[in-house]
């Protein structure tokens, strides 16, 4: 490698260096006003953040704008962060997105969306998301009312702990037979159902 291109590589790595450090910094400051809830000053240092790429910064520019939290309440850009997050896999944003298509909440609503999101959340093995599914089968949002699977969902997050899933759980489980309890027993809430 001639001096010439390690020169140049080096004056690259130089210029990428505060870039950096300005990022860390940005995600730093955002962290602090969060955590501290000093919401009304965090919006800036977290946009920041948020623009480079950082989950975390991206998660909390949602809330902000979902709850009004020192900015105005913005749904359509609660919407655009949290799909943001799903879209990279995160399981409470993917629930979230799907509470967003649900209820219309940014976007307009679509309840095929919002069990593809709760689905996608479940399979990460998220609470909220299996509990979210349980309600969509046993009340028939958006799907057929099917009290096997809302009993299959509710199970799985009761046996994460979840209080609200176990009292629903128990619930539906006094609607089924004895037959259709069996075939709840194994059926796996984020399984496709059968068309």
């Amino acid at each position: 490698m001639t001096n010439y291109i390690k020169l140049r590589l080096l004056a690259v790595f130089l210029l990428a260096v505060p870039t950096m450090s300005h990022a860390s910094n940005a995600f730093e400051t955002c962290r602090d006003h969060f955590l501290h809830g000093r919401y009304f000053v965090a919006e800036d240092s977290c946009l920041q953040a948020a623009n480079e790429g950082i989950l975390d910064a991206q998660k909390w520019v949602a809330f902000l704008y979902t709850k009004g939290k020192g900015v105005p309440q913005d749904f359509d850009k609660a919407f655009f962060w949290t799909e943001k997050t799903a879209r990279r896999g995160d399981a409470n944003s993917q629930y979230l997105l799907g509470r967003c298509y649900q209820f219309g909440t940014g976007v307009n609503k679509d309840l095929q969306q919002a069990l593809h999101w709760y689905r996608k959340s479940a399979e990460q093995g998220n609470i909220n998301g299996l509990y979210a599914m349980g309600n969509m089968y046993r009340n028939g949002i958006g799907v057929t009312v099917n009290h096997a699977r809302a009993y299959a969902c509710y199970r799985s997050a009761a046996e994460k702990g979840m209080y609200l899933a176990s009292q629903a759980r128990d619930n539906v489980e006094n609607r089924l037979t004895d037959e259709k309890k069996k075939i709840a027993e194994q059926l796996a809430c984020t399984a496709q159902p059968e068309s």
